[in-house]
């Protein structure tokens, strides 16, 4: 593991960092686009089929009867559900995310990158630590949203939401560019987010709004535009940790190398 210096990262440039990611975006936006939609294929196909198992027709009961439906939406078993569908998922698709930041680290050497990389940390010895992650933010995130949803105070996830994306925005990264293991990388990414929170906060918003501007001309802009999420989450991992500082392992990586 390559331990980060917390208190040595480097501040961030609003201009500097937004500047990097639309660059980036230029570089791999058709890379990036196709993997979204490879993702969100797989990923719906497995949610649709396991909901439609696991509840039935519940959505002929929200047409014929919307005020069981409401009240059954509310319901633990209903909430429990959901949530554990969710958590499953989530589980399912966390290489793939750690996935894109890999994408996004070939482009900005100046490489292309293929659609493959997204799925190389289902592999070891990223994917147990990816999965310990993952596990531990999506145990903490329900255990936190479940009870304000059950008591009716769901406008507080958003702002619950945004402080956990911000502050575990660099878990993946240092856990497949600095080998950090699935607790340690959750610690300093937690501790790399409350150092630099406001500047973190306000990249995320604009690249949240800037990756959304798809919507305003028609529903399908949002496929060329949606990408810029992705480049921008690494863009700001980069200009606060150098991602010039590789992992050996992942140096080592190689195609050939990981059969």
């Amino acid at each position: 593991m390559k331990k980060v210096n917390i208190e040595q990262t480097n501040n961030l440039e609003f201009g500097k960092v937004f500047e990097d990611a639309f660059e980036l975006y230029k570089k791999i936006f058709l890379q990036l686009l196709l993997g979204i939609l490879v993702v969100a294929v797989i990923a719906g196909a497995i949610y649709f089929v396991v909901f439609f198992a696991l509840f039935g027709n519940i959505f002929e009961q929200a047409v014929t009867d919307p005020d069981d439906f409401a009240a059954l939406s509310q319901s633990w078993p209903y909430l429990l559900k959901t949530s554990l569908l969710g958590f499953v998922l989530g589980l399912l698709v966390a290489p793939i995310s750690a996935g894109f930041y890999k994408m996004c680290e070939v482009g900005y050497r100046n490489e292309t990158p293929e659609i493959g990389i997204l799925f190389r940390y289902y592999k070891q010895p990223y994917f147990n630590h990816i999965i310990v992650a993952a596990s531990i933010v999506a145990i903490v995130t329900l255990a936190i949203t479940l009870p304000t949803q059950y008591f009716g105070l769901a406008f507080i996830q958003v702002p619950l939401s945004i402080i956990i994306s911000v502050l575990t925005l660099c878990i993946y990264p240092l856990i497949i560019f600095r080998d950090y293991d699935g607790v340690e990388a959750i610690k300093d990414s937690i501790r790399i987010g409350g150092k630099h929170f406001l500047m973190i906060l306000l990249l995320l918003i604009v690249g949240f709004i800037c990756s959304m501007i798809g919507l305003v001309a028609c529903l399908i802009g949002v496929l060329f535009t949606l990408p810029f999420i992705y480049t921008m989450m690494f863009s700001i991992y980069h200009n606060i940790v150098n991602i010039e500082e590789t992992s050996d392992i992942d140096l080592i990586g190689t195609p050939e190398n990981e059969d």
